[in-house]
Formats: structure tokens, C-alpha cells, sequence
């Protein structure tokens, strides 16, 4: 399963995956994330809470690659 990119702002990149909890290795998951995201130049990555699928059985969860801000 690929990622869906789809730029919110200059600033902002939203990913979309969905799968098969059964299958997925969500180590390897995460890791592909945070890998997209540095390539694009951002340096954090916000899970967002895993959902229901509209497929049966499987799960969508969305992450958002972001700059960290310094107070």
C-alpha cells in the first residue's frame, strides 16, 4: 500500500494509508512515514488516530508531516 499525499499548504503534507491490521507491519509502517517526510524537508511527524475503513476489515489512519516550531 502506497501513501497518498495531499498537500493541505505550503507548509503541510497529509498521508493517507489504508490496510488490513492482520497484515501490516506498523513498524515498518511508521518508519516509511517518517522516511517521506524528511525527504520533503519537514522534521515531524503527527499520527493521527487510526479509523474504520469504508473497506471491510481494513483500517485508514492519516499522518501529517510538520515543522517543528520554537517558542
Amino acid at each position: 500500500q502506497h501513501p497518498s499525499p495531499t498537500r493541505r499548504s505550503p507548509d503541510l503534507h497529509s498521508l493517507q494509508f489504508r490496510y488490513k491490521p492482520s497484515q501490516v507491519n506498523l513498524t515498518a509502517l511508521n518508519t516509511t512515514v517518517a522516511d517521506y517526510c524528511h525527504q520533503h524537508g519537514f522534521d515531524k511527524v503527527e499520527p493521527l488516530p487510526e479509523e474504520n475503513s469504508a473497506w471491510p476489515g481494513d483500517k485508514t489512519r492519516w499522518f501529517q508531516c510538520n515543522y517543528s516550531v520554537d517558542n
